[in-house]
């Protein structure tokens, strides 16, 4: 088993600690004091800059369904991509999209946290 440690983040935050890695999976995770300086940002996950939808979710209608689904599937961060239309629509679907996200990142954070656990 290999570890990986520096800045890792946890709960929305970064903060010092150590990955022990399993093959692909994470094994566990460990909060440290201090890392050494220089430490790497460790943030598992991919990130999306592009989503229209995922898990039978789109960012309209279930936008918290589609970060538990992208979640689950690894994503750690996403940026929910609308479909074009009119300027007036667009700028409409926007401001509600934007209205669901404190919403989802709650359910993603507890997701997220429940899978990059590894397994038990």
């Amino acid at each position: 088993m290999s570890e990986l440690s520096g800045l890792l983040l946890l709960d929305g935050a970064l903060v010092p600690g150590t990955l022990g890695l399993g093959g692909e999976r994470i094994a566990w995770v460990r909060r440290e004091e201090r890392v050494p300086s220089g430490a790497p940002i460790v943030a598992p996950g991919l990130v999306d800059l592009h989503v229209h939808g995922f898990g039978l979710c789109d960012p309209l209608a279930d936008l918290a369904g589609m970060a538990r689904a992208l979640a689950a599937a690894g994503t750690t961060a996403f940026q929910p991509t609308l479909f074009p239309g009119a300027p007036a629509r667009l700028g409409a679907d926007c401001v509600a999209c934007s209205a669901r996200a404190p919403r989802c990142r709650r359910a993603s954070r507890a997701r997220s946290a429940r899978t990059s656990r590894g397994p038990s």
